[in-house]
């Protein structure tokens, strides 16, 4: 994993879940840019998940969404490796405040790595919200991608979905999430997107 130096205040994490709290006192960092998972299979793939943004998951402890991730790419069969970076870094539970925050290191941290990562599968995975205008170039560049993956289920409407047990209640839980490539399902990549611009915030 990679975090940020700065570290958040006692008096932020008074918000947080309580098992949120005891991770960040162990990892107070506020933003975490950064996840590689080793996997057991033995294809030599490599996928991405972009989420939101982090929750308490440390280099000792997984969070939900961080063990859906790895146990839906070890099912797939296809991958040797995982990594996981974000929209935004700040580890945060209130999306709301992500908005008021600086991004402009993990954006530069992202774009770094997916010009690194030009064979690996992308599995937009960010749920069905806005995001931020500054991600459009990086999206842009994306769309060249053969290899643009989403989280889906059978017979439900295409979307970004994200991988956090929550969202897949009423579609029976998330054993039953499988990857689609959107350029099989003949899906435009802009029309999946809706980006929000924070500037006039």
């Amino acid at each position: 994993m990679a975090f940020s130096d700065d570290k958040y205040y006692s008096e932020t994490g008074k918000s947080f879940s309580n098992i949120a709290q005891k991770h960040f006192k162990e990892y107070p960092q506020q933003h975490r840019f950064y996840i590689y998972k080793k996997l057991n299979n033995e294809n030599n793939d490599n996928v991405i998940f972009i989420l939101f943004n982090p929750s308490y998951a440390t280099p000792d402890v997984n969070d939900p969404t961080i063990n859906n991730c790895i146990d839906l790419s070890l099912k797939e069969k296809r991958f040797s490796s995982l990594e996981v970076i974000n929209l935004y870094s700040e580890r945060n539970p209130n999306v709301k405040e992500l908005e008021k925050t600086n991004n402009s290191s993990n954006i530069k941290f992202v774009t770094k790595l997916l010009k690194k990562r030009t064979d690996s599968v992308i599995v937009l995975a960010w749920g069905k919200k806005k995001i931020p205008q500054e991600w459009q170039e990086i999206i842009t560049t994306l769309s060249l991608n053969e290899k643009i993956e989403i989280i889906t289920k059978n017979g439900i409407q295409t979307q970004i979905r994200h991988p956090g047990n929550q969202g897949w209640c009423n579609l029976g839980g998330f054993k039953h999430a499988k990857l689609i490539n959107i350029k099989n399902e003949n899906i435009v990549l802009k029309k999946l997107i809706l980006y929000k611009d924070i500037s006039i915030l």
